[in-house]
């Protein structure tokens, strides 16, 4: 009842200070320089394949899709496609540079859970450079990971293109050697109990190239793995919790007080007043402290190992790996051959040259042939290679900021100003009170 009568009593007042609450929350708000948050989405698709020798350490170079949405939100986490955006924005683009740790702490990457989905949310003052920023890293996460895919293609092209003109230029001389030594000896084809040792020996050596193939593929891809392994950094921030900037906070209250009072102040007193002066300086001064202040800071963050970095070990170690169980393989096969060789020790010298020619010319068309097919394939991925980054939903413009929200602000101020006033009124009438009762006792 007594709240219902102040109410009644001290509207008046609990009013004007919730207005004044609201208007300087209001104007607060429009002094603080707004903020524009641009969104970008992606989605990441499954892991292309590398190349293969139908060998399982090959196929494990090109990898998996598991795990790829988190690695490519770490990798837009780092420095180094945010650099490249913002030289080509013409933004600041030292890494070292104050203005670049801004552009970085106004990044938020957020892969969406349950999903092959990952946002890029970008901040800026400028709407335009918001969205500049945001669709840039987009588009140059998506070149690179089409770079990425046709680069290791190219890679492997090389290898096999290598390898191609090398078993080719060893066929023409094999060729050459086999007819130069039927001419001169009149040794044309081995007796059957030969041929039958040469192909299984073909077999074997068909075998032995593979397995030399994918040594040296594998060793390539270890060696790309341990230079891309010194571009990842040890740790990075899993997550944050960001919090109101506590200062922010006081001093936005202190700035509603200073308004009250000064209110208060104009109501006795003139312009020229040095009271009204010295608040009117007061209120000048933590409108400026408030300009500096940060609305929000990061209470607290988690640092885990970095997970690009982690998975590249991860894959580097199953690569060395299956390299030695390829190699001790390759050994296997090697004794193995040296043993049907020496079946073939009972032969004339001439029969025995020419079986060994013959065995190393069906290796080699073997071998040739497995080539070509892998030529034709990895030619295919390196021109056509789609990468597993596609860009679903563009950055927009921004139009509305998203900080400060005005109208957010101006609604709890005056709802603060409404309890604020309301405790004012109490405090008010309460003197008064205890005024009269003073009065009437001394009556």
């Amino acid at each position: 009842m007594d709240l219902i009568m102040l109410l009644r009593k001290k509207l008046g007042v609990i009013l004007v200070v919730a207005l004044i609450a609201g208007l300087v929350a209001f104007v607060i708000s429009s002094i603080i320089p707004k903020t524009y948050e641009a969104r970008v989405r992606l989605l990441v698709k499954g892991g292309s394949s590398g190349f293969s020798l139908s060998d399982p350490m090959l196929a494990l170079i090109g990898g998996g899709s598991a795990g790829l949405s988190n690695d490519y939100a770490e990798i837009l986490k780092g420095w180094t496609i945010l650099h490249e955006t913002a030289k080509q924005l013409g933004l600041p683009s030292e890494p070292n540079s104050k203005e670049f740790g801004k552009m970085k702490k106004a990044l938020k990457i957020e892969p969406v859970i349950g999903t092959n989905v990952v946002e890029i949310q970008f901040r800026a003052k400028d709407p335009k450079e918001a969205m500049d920023v945001a669709n840039g890293l987009a588009t140059n996460l998506e070149k690179r990971a089409v770079t990425g895919e046709q680069g290791d293609a190219l890679e492997s092209l090389q290898i096999v293109q290598s390898q191609l003109a090398t078993e080719r230029a060893k066929l023409a001389t094999l060729e050459s050697e086999i007819n130069t030594l039927q001419k001169n000896e009149k040794i044309y084809l081995p007796n059957e109990s030969t041929r039958a040792v040469l192909n299984r020996l073909a077999q074997i050596d068909s075998q032995i190239a593979s397995a030399n193939v994918a040594m040296v593929e594998g060793k390539a891809s270890l060696q790309k793995i341990n230079n891309d392994l010194t571009e990842q950094e040890k740790t990075v921030v899993s997550s944050q919790v960001v919090t109101n900037n506590p200062i922010y906070t006081s001093l936005q209250q202190k700035l509603i007080q200073q308004q009250i009072e000064l209110s208060t102040l104009l109501q006795q007193f003139t312009d020229a007043h040095p009271s009204v002066v010295a608040i009117r300086h007061g209120i000048e001064a933590t409108q400026a402290e408030l300009q500096e202040m940060t609305v929000q800071i990061v209470n607290s963050q988690t640092v885990i190992n970095n997970p690009v970095r982690q998975s590249m070990i991860t894959q580097a170690i199953a690569i060395q790996n299956e390299l030695t169980a390829t190699e001790a393989g390759l050994k296997a096969l090697e004794e193995y051959a040296a043993g049907l060789e020496r079946n073939l020790s009972t032969l004339p010298n001439t029969e025995l040259d020419l079986s060994r020619l013959l065995r190393r010319k069906t290796s080699s068309e073997q071998i040739s042939v497995l080539l070509e097919q892998k030529e034709a394939e990895l030619k295919i991925s390196s021109t056509l290679g789609k990468g597993d980054v596609q860009i679903i939903d563009h950055a927009y413009l921004p139009i509305i900021p998203a900080t400060p929200r005005r109208l957010l602000n101006t609604a709890i101020a005056l709802v603060a100003g409404f309890f604020i006033g309301l405790g004012v009124a109490a405090i008010g009438e309460k003197r008064i009170q205890d005024g009269s009762t003073s009065t009437a006792r001394s009556i």
